[in-house]
């Protein structure tokens, strides 16, 4: 999976970064910051290394967390942390298996 530069969710143009030091700073893969319109992603390193699917599923992770919140569901997102994780790998799954590129 290719990975943008910017994405456009909902009417949003989103930044989205690829960051070596996002496991070191905050100890995570990803993060969607609503405030300033981006997502961030730890990108492979020496130190913290990462396989193309593993970015790719925190990638759809992170889309799914702005959906939610551009939908005033981010309660959900609260909530149920481990569902946006099952549906974010679920997704990565069918698109991969099923060659679908859009």
């Amino acid at each position: 999976m290719k990975i943008p530069d910017t994405l456009k969710i909902l009417g949003r143009e989103i930044r989205v970064e690829q960051t070596p030091d996002l496991a070191h700073e905050h100890d995570d893969q990803g993060q969607a910051k609503f405030r300033i319109d981006s997502i961030r992603l730890q990108a492979h390193t020496p130190s913290v290394p990462r396989t193309p699917q593993g970015i790719a599923i925190t990638f759809l992770h992170e889309i799914l967390h702005w959906l939610l919140f551009l939908n005033q569901e981010d309660k959900v997102i609260q909530d149920n942390e481990a569902l946006v994780a099952r549906l974010s790998e679920g997704l990565y799954q069918v698109l991969h298996d099923n060659q679908l590129r859009f």
